[in-house]
């Protein structure tokens, strides 16, 4: 089961409001990139579950976790069912992401006092969200403008923190020489 509560978790991610999001196949590697971040000062994490070993990885990495880094909340993302949900609970998850608003998951969360950040892109999505519960949606898919995206909402949601998750994406490749991207049309 959790270690942290769902007020630990939102006062951890006020203030540390950097959340990784990340997968990856293999465990050994995820758990580099959870070192590193670690290291950088993250203390909030998602796994997400992604692919056929996310589970697997998952729980690996969540008893690595207690053993090495206590303070560090580690989250399961991509969850879409009940079952889904109750599968990563009991594997220790601190946190449930989903990118849709379930409101069964949202009340077994709220069974086990663990936050719950759904997925939320529009206004009426932040207003539904927060009333099953959660002091922090995530705004997804994040903002590509941008935190400022999220502004115009902040004053109608007084209650809510509005959270834009941080996704890995590999830097862009320089173009080959004597190549440039065409104009703006």
């Amino acid at each position: 089961m959790a270690r942290f509560t769902k007020a630990d978790a939102v006062n951890q991610a006020l203030q540390s409001p950097l959340i990784p999001v990340f997968y990856h196949a293999e465990e050994p590697y995820a758990r580099r990139v959870l070192q590193a971040c670690y290291e950088g000062g993250v203390r909030l994490f998602e796994f997400t579950n992604r692919g056929p070993n996310a589970f697997d990885i998952f729980t690996d990495l969540q008893q690595f976790v207690e053993a090495e880094y206590p303070d560090l909340l580690l989250g399961a993302g991509t969850i879409y069912t009940v079952e889904e949900a109750e599968r990563f609970i009991s594997a220790g998850a601190d946190y449930i992401v989903q990118p849709v608003i379930g409101a069964e998951v949202a009340a077994l969360c709220q069974q086990y006092d663990l936050a719950w950040l759904p997925g939320v892109s529009t206004l009426n999505e932040v207003y539904q969200a927060s009333q099953l519960g959660p002091r922090l949606p995530s705004c997804f898919p994040p903002p590509s403008s941008g935190p400022t995206t999220s502004r115009p909402s902040a004053p109608r949601c007084r209650k809510c923190a509005l959270w834009p998750p941080a996704a890995f994406s590999p830097p862009p490749k320089p173009w080959p020489p004597g190549c440039r991207p065409a104009p703006p049309a």
